[in-house]
């Protein structure tokens, strides 16, 4: 017959790292509890992370505006609020869907996201999460 053996307990004077990802990683084979399932934190914050990651070697080299949609993108989102002519949602009246734009024009309203594409790099890593979330 074996025998378990319990852990020891550590002392509650010590501080334990990381303790709150131990028991994230934990919960992550319960059962779905209503409306939440375990583990859809962590993997949002695993698909952002990973969207920033390959973004911060991406975006430097210039290869996330190869191609001129994705500049066209950038400056139909930023035409939105930042227009000589006439600023608004006149400007999208154009062949793709307007949400894309929507969600990036705050985002390029700093200069600097507009131009190296940032902006279009941190949206796709946050959409990146949510959708591994979602699945």
């Amino acid at each position: 017959m074996t025998q378990l053996v319990q852990p020891t307990a550590r002392p509650a004077s010590g501080i334990v790292p990381w303790r709150g990802i131990g028991r994230v990683w934990r919960e992550m084979d319960q059962p779905v509890a209503g409306r939440r399932v375990a583990g859809t934190a962590p993997v949002m914050v695993a698909g952002v992370a990973a969207g920033l990651l390959v973004a911060v070697f991406m975006v430097p080299t210039g290869f996330n505006l190869a191609y001129s949609d994705a500049q066209s993108h950038l400056t139909i989102a930023r035409r939105l609020l930042d227009s000589t002519s006439s600023p608004g949602i006149q400007q999208l009246g154009t062949v793709w869907l307007p949400v894309p734009h929507l969600l990036l024009a705050p985002l390029v309203l700093v200069r600097w996201m507009w131009h190296t594409g940032w902006g279009a790099a941190v949206l796709g890593a946050v959409c990146l999460g949510a959708t591994a979330a979602g699945m």
